[in-house]
């Protein structure tokens, strides 16, 4: 990004006003100080609808441009299965049951016609307002340049970037918990209406992914506490109504509440190893799961939050009573706490992560406006954000699908190139299946990041989960003597070292994909995630 274009943005965008402890400002960013005379207020207006609208165009062009073809994830195929039929025991979606978002998909999918394309849309829509929606919270809670910063930092962030432009409901979370923060923020302001309209959101918040209720019920009872007695009421009617309401059309879809109870409990049971309750490693392991998130997510600007502990730590306590940092507070600590005891899919961060944003935005500002004025450097400012930009940016559209070679889901990075890897091999791997084999005669084994996707893709074939997290003693699987090919869909499924070797096809995005030509006197074995063909009646 130009240094005058960084530097245009700021000037365009920072006016006087904002709340107290407000980032310092060098001279060069004061639009009164450049022209000589304060705006008027038309001209003000109109300027900030101009930065508004430009910064949702910004947010909507990028993501429509990088958006993904083919479902992502074994989520994606979840959510689009559910556009077709709900039940959440077969995971269409999987538990808790994110009904407003299957339900918002649905209405979508009238108009667009492709479960993909209908669950993308929402995405890239919502993280078109997602860049204006920063651009308020920094400017409310701190002043008007952190706001820029932080939308610029929201539109650039990789992370964010990335959740834009595929087919999972983290980024519609992240643009209501942003809107909910908001709307605290003015609640605690004493603005008439604010907390009528957080508890109103947070409902839908609560429908569209159910863990964003509780997690951000802290900060909004924190406000029910100082609201006036009826206005408690009114907030405690917005949020429950609502709330009620999809819990029941939930449990109804689900088969009722015994059956839904069933599914989600058979859910907790299968993630509850990996929880930390009991486990310091464990803990430690999801802080640094949290800590690589972040910098997923800020790239160079997390380095931004260390500068800022001992600030923090020294600050006077009128300072932390006040409303931007109680909202920050009460924002953060929930969800990190949270997920110190449980963390997995990056997107899991997005219930706090615009308040970090927030944060990086303002410690920016008020690090690198301090060493200009020790420098006098008055550009330092717009140079420091350039870089942390550049990095975002390059990091988008340059990082490889996997870092460091790992086919770890901790390690798939957030970026361009992974998309594009993503799109290409399974069009490629589906293609090639249609072409070659008989829905008849073929079985399809599929794992990791790729196990739901010939569930929806290739429907007409049989198909066979085989998950890492099994059992490693032998498994034989029998099948109908009619199969004479087993395809191994992903990568991640080895083949037996003993036994005959699989076929392998590479195809032209650089994907091999293997099967085994079966007899029929051979039955499937599996062990874990490596599988092989052994004779019937033999000992695996």
């Amino acid at each position: 990004m130009k240094r005058t274009t960084v530097r245009g943005i700021v000037r365009l965008a920072v006016r006087s006003g904002g709340t107290s402890l407000k980032a310092p400002r060098p001279g060069a960013d004061d639009a009164s100080a450049v022209h000589g005379v304060a705006p008027s207020p038309t001209t003000a207006i109109a300027t900030e609808a101009l930065l508004v609208v430009g910064l949702a165009l910004a947010g909507l062009l990028t993501r429509w441009a990088t958006r993904s073809q083919v479902l992502y994830h074994w989520d994606s195929v979840n959510f689009a299965l559910a556009l077709e039929h709900y039940d959440i025991a077969a995971h269409q979606p999987h538990p808790p049951g994110y009904i407003l978002y299957v339900l918002l998909g649905r209405l979508v999918h009238t108009v667009v016609g492709d479960a993909n394309g209908s669950l993308v849309l929402i995405s890239v829509l919502s993280s078109a307002l997602l860049v204006p929606m920063a651009y308020g919270l920094g400017r409310d809670l701190f002043d008007r340049g952190t706001g820029v910063y932080a939308a610029l930092l929201t539109l650039t962030a990789p992370l964010v970037w990335f959740y834009g432009s595929v087919a999972l409901s983290y980024i519609a979370e992240l643009l209501l918990t942003s809107l909910i923060a908001w709307l605290c923020f003015h609640s605690l302001l004493g603005r008439r209406g604010a907390l009528l309209m957080a508890s109103l959101t947070l409902a839908i918040a609560g429908g569209i992914r159910q863990n964003t209720l509780p997690l951000l019920l802290p900060l909004w009872l924190f406000c029910v506490v100082r609201a006036e007695g009826q206005q408690r009421l009114w907030a405690l009617l917005a949020l429950a109504v609502p709330t009620v309401g999809w819990g029941l059309a939930m449990l109804h879809l689900s088969g009722g509440l015994g059956a839904y109870l069933s599914a989600v409990l058979r859910q907790a049971s299968d993630t509850a190893v990996t929880t930390g309750l009991g486990s310091g490693m464990r803990i430690l392991s999801n802080w640094a799961r949290l800590s690589l998130y972040a910098l997923y997510t800020l790239t160079l600007g997390v380095a931004v939050v260390p500068l800022l502990l001992p600030a923090v730590a020294r600050a006077p306590r009128c300072h932390l009573a006040q409303p931007h940092w109680q909202v920050l507070g009460l924002w953060l600590a929930p969800s990190i706490a949270f997920y110190s005891l449980f963390v997995q899919q990056a997107g899991y961060a997005f219930t706090f992560m615009m308040a970090l944003i927030v944060i990086v935005a303002f410690g920016l500002r008020r690090a690198s406006g301090g060493a200009a004025r020790r420098m006098r450097r008055r550009n330092l400012v717009h140079y420091a954000l350039g870089v942390v930009l550049a990095c975002n940016v390059t990091f988008f559209v340059a990082a490889p699908p996997f870092l460091f070679g790992a086919r770890r889901q901790l390690f798939s990075a957030p970026s361009l190139p992974a998309i594009r890897h993503r799109d290409a091999s399974v069009q490629e791997r589906i293609t090639f299946i249609r072409h070659r084999f008989d829905p008849q005669t073929t079985i399809i084994l599929a794992s990791t990041f790729d196990l739901r996707l010939p569930d929806y893709y290739l429907r007409d074939y049989q198909r066979l989960r085989v998950m890492a997290e099994d059992s490693a003693d032998p498994t034989a699987v029998p099948l109908a003597d009619a199969i004479s090919a087993v395809i191994l869909f992903d990568e991640d499924l080895s083949a037996a070292p003993t036994g005959p070797s699989p076929h392998a096809e590479t195809l032209p995005g650089g994907v091999t994909l293997r099967w085994f030509e079966r007899d029929a006197d051979q039955t499937l074995v599996c062990t874990g995630t490596t599988v092989g063909l052994e004779p019937m009646g033999g000992n695996p």
